[in-house]
């Protein structure tokens, strides 16, 4: 790769990497776009071939790389997105062909169904997650972020977008509201005290949003607005240090990490199981109450 065509790379990752930083994305994702063209950047200079612009056969040649290096298909669409966006920021038109298309409907037809079945967290396999919550930091984000997810059936996007400003406390609980809402949403969620102390959404919020800042360094210096839900890195003296609003796969994580730690199957679970395993436990309590 000769030099003018690597500065201009460079300068496609710079432009890239300011657009984003305007967009309305978490830092995470931010991160995860920039690691990925970074990737296919160096991909391409150890073949001596253009990345930006990419001719359509090299970036097809590269997604069936990732394919033979079993990289999931999550990882394939956010290298494809990050590489589009980058030709974007460029002017150049993102590369396409007859042949990158259906390799990439190949690909999406053969690794997608590879992805383990949602599997629904319901109201008993909730007690034993937050169960499995300590008293620190980090357990008492995860038994807030858990125990909101599930009684305000939430979506994914709508707990990492959730600000402070938009938690509001009222006397019998939290009004949510977002910063976009969504067409699917109907009404506005509330959180209502629960009569099972362990499982209250409004006491794990309470705690959690009122944290001491003794515990949490970078909590007390703006305690009414930015996201809620947020990374926890631990630092000396047991003192935690604020980090990033949290990402989707991020809440992924933490529900599969819980389950591990409640000695429960983590295949299949999500933050995205914790929606229907609320409206499965509805349903029952419904039937019960009505037979």
């Amino acid at each position: 790769m000769n030099g003018s065509s690597s500065s201009r790379e460079d300068a496609g990752v710079q432009r890239f990497s300011h657009l984003y930083d305007q967009a309305t994305t978490s830092p995470t994702t931010r991160r995860l776009y920039l690691n990925r063209l970074t990737l296919f950047l160096a991909w391409c200079a150890a073949r001596g071939v253009g990345a930006l612009p990419a001719h359509p056969e090299v970036l097809r040649q590269y997604l069936i790389g990732l394919a033979d290096e079993q990289k999931a298909l999550s990882t394939i669409d956010v290298s494809v997105a990050a590489i589009t966006m980058a030709h974007r920021a460029l002017g150049h038109d993102p590369p396409m062909s007859d042949a990158l298309r259906i390799t990439l409907r190949s690909l999406r037809r053969t690794l997608g169904p590879l992805r383990p079945p949602s599997t629904s967290i319901s109201l008993g396999m909730v007690r034993q997650l937050v169960a499995s919550c300590e008293k620190d930091p980090h357990g008492i984000r995860d038994r807030a972020l858990i125990l909101v997810t599930f009684f305000a059936c939430l979506r994914r996007a709508d707990v990492v977008g959730l600000n402070r400003e938009g938690a509001q406390r009222e006397e019998r609980g939290y009004r949510l509201t977002f910063a976009r809402e969504a067409p699917y949403r109907t009404e506005t969620p509330t959180l209502v005290v629960h009569a099972e102390p362990s499982l209250c959404p409004v006491r794990a919020l309470d705690d959690w949003l009122g944290l001491p800042a003794i515990w949490v360094r970078g909590i007390d210096r703006a305690p009414t607005f930015g996201p809620v839900f947020v990374g926890l890195h631990r630092g000396r003296r047991q003192r935690f240090h604020v980090g990033d609003r949290l990402a989707p796969n991020d809440l992924d994580r933490i529900v599969k990490r819980r389950a591990v730690a409640a000695g429960l199957n983590p295949a299949g679970l999500s933050a995205t199981s914790l929606r229907p395993g609320f409206s499965a436990e509805a349903a029952c309590d419904e039937a019960s109450s009505s037979a």
